[in-house]
């Protein structure tokens, strides 16, 4: 897009526009648009829509929504992640949106199974669909446990990998029910997990946990990571609110 100024008039956001453009980040500009509430085409092509979504948007939002999308997602270079945690690490950033206005998207975790169709808003409780809607996208449907939406119902998913392994689901209680999410490496000495989840913090987030907090470890039966469990050196937080 050679003139930015017929689409942002803000001298301030214009600038933003084009250090997405020089650095190549547009596809991850527009997720982070798009998980803030403004629905546009994720395409990696700046366009008018674009720049005007970036014109009638707050930047704080969406800089930092880019920078966890950025900065979290660590490849491992000696294998292929599993299917369902690839899905989990393009949405993070995908948020509640606070008040009468819901984010389709994260309605769209609850619906992805038939334990969850009832739900038409992002403040019921929802790791547990986010974790249903990345094994639904897996092609694993038929592995869903019964009553999917209630985290704990996790723990008959599959088989006990009897440790944490790269990509296995991590269930664990918490007051007033249970969290779950997906492990994605432990701290230097392994006394943290890092979790990819929905909800932490009302948001699909990576999160730092004690690893004594867990209850147990589950992945598909036959199941082999692609690595060993490694440290974690993207960015995170320590663990929020999962309510």
């Amino acid at each position: 897009m050679k003139d930015l100024s017929k689409y942002i008039s803000t001298t301030h956001k214009r600038m933003l526009a084009e250090l997405i453009i020089d650095a190549g980040k547009t596809e991850e500009a527009q997720r982070a648009i798009v998980s803030n509430g403004t629905h546009i085409s994720v395409d990696g092509d700046f366009g008018p829509q674009t720049a005007t979504a970036i014109e009638n948007s707050r930047m704080t939002p969406i800089l930092a929504t880019m920078y966890e999308d950025i900065h979290d997602i660590e490849i491992p270079s000696d294998g292929t992640l599993p299917a369902w945690l690839n899905a989990g690490l393009g949405e993070i950033g995908v948020h509640e949106i606070k008040g009468g206005t819901h984010n389709k998207r994260v309605i769209e975790y609850m619906n992805a199974t038939k334990w969850g169709t009832w739900v038409h808003d992002d403040e019921t409780p929802w790791c547990a669909g986010f974790v249903g809607w990345c094994v639904v996208k897996a092609g694993l449907k038929e592995m869903v446990p019964p009553y999917s939406l209630g985290a704990k119902s996790w723990l008959k998913f599959g088989v006990s990998a009897g440790k944490p392994v790269l990509g296995a689901i991590a269930v664990k209680s918490r007051r007033g029910g249970g969290h779950v999410g997906f492990v994605v490496g432990e701290s230097r000495g392994g006394k943290y997990l890092y979790i990819l989840g929905g909800n932490q913090g009302d948001k699909v987030s990576v999160r730092k946990y004690l690893r004594s907090v867990w209850l147990d470890f589950r992945v598909p039966a036959g199941y082999t990571p692609p690595q060993k469990l490694t440290q974690w050196n993207g960015a995170s937080s320590l663990a929020g609110s999962e309510a």
